[in-house]
């Protein structure tokens, strides 16, 4: 059926590549959520409603929050293993 897309949302380009550079820095910024949106040029607020309104992106942000926790981490052992 023309215009039926299975009951899915669309997906926005433009909202999918803010919160992929969002995800990416949140990584760079060791998890760090106003740092990353600073650096995706998005409020904090967007990422929240993102998060309350995108069961994918929920998920992609905790794998996201993960590994920008654990990279923090493994930089700070690192300075303690040079003092």
């Amino acid at each position: 059926m023309p215009g039926n897309n299975g009951g899915n949302k669309l997906r926005h380009p433009k909202k999918s590549a803010s919160q992929a550079k969002f995800l990416a820095a949140l990584v760079e910024a060791g998890g760090n959520i106003t740092k990353a949106a600073a650096a995706a040029g998005i409020s904090r607020d967007t990422h929240y409603d993102w998060r309350r309104t995108d069961p994918n992106y929920q998920e992609r942000f905790e794998i996201a929050w993960d590994r920008g926790l654990m990279s923090s981490r493994r930089k700070q052992s690192a300075g303690r293993l040079r003092e």
